[in-house]
């Protein structure tokens, strides 16, 4: 049975600035992406520190959008995750520069803590078609171990994805390269397994890392 890995290293606190330049926008470009959906996946959110930026910067009338990012991370079933999602908390109040109160803090921890899931990426816990877009930031590549584990992540994230939808999942050159990252390695993959044939995929590189950008 193929199943994902245990928690791998420390927690990632990566906020908009990291999304944003980890799929090759700007921050107000991602942003503008963000604020036009209506529910996004945030796949290893990590401390949650995109979901707590948005909900911080929308609180003080800086982000004017309705868009729900749902974070789900299996660290989220131990204390020690919890414990740094919190910890994230006080570093998204520091990106997004606004002071943070007691009350402020409690009340974007509650929120983060009310719509978290703990659940595996290779079965997603939401109902097919329930998003506009879903967010993978390395998330895959770290957590996989095999070809097998990769395409069952492709498939749930389709599965998830309302028609129309689209999906960011950025790769790393490691040692899942052969399976999804550069140049024509990634679309033999994708175009030959029958879950995914349908996709419209771009490969799209910057620096030392690339991403797969496609639509539902």
């Amino acid at each position: 049975m193929v199943e994902q890995n245990e928690l791998v290293g420390y927690m990632v606190n990566r906020g908009i600035e990291g999304y944003a330049g980890a799929f090759g926008m700007t921050r107000d470009e991602f942003l503008h992406w963000l604020g036009g959906k209506k529910r996004v996946l945030d796949v290893g959110a990590g401390g949650g520190l995109l979901r707590k930026e948005i909900d911080i910067l929308r609180s003080v009338g800086k982000f004017r959008s309705d868009v729900s990012v749902i974070p789900l991370d299996l660290a989220y079933s131990t204390e020690e995750g919890i414990s740094g999602a919190r910890y994230a908390t006080h570093l998204a109040f520091t990106h997004v520069g606004v002071a943070p109160t007691k009350e402020f803090i409690g009340r974007v921890d509650a929120a983060f803590e009310a719509d978290a899931r703990s659940e595996s990426f290779l079965s997603l816990p939401f109902k097919s078609g329930w998003f506009d877009a879903v967010l993978a930031c390395y998330s895959y590549g770290i957590h996989s171990t095999s070809k097998e584990m990769l395409m069952r992540a492709f498939g749930e994230t389709l599965r998830v994805l309302k028609r129309g939808g689209e999906a960011l999942v950025s790769v790393s050159h490691d040692e899942n390269a052969e399976y999804f990252s550069c140049g024509n390695k990634l679309s033999p993959v994708l175009y030959t397994t029958g879950d995914i044939a349908f996709l419209d995929a771009d490969i799209k590189g910057f620096g030392e890392s690339s991403f797969l950008e496609f639509r539902k």
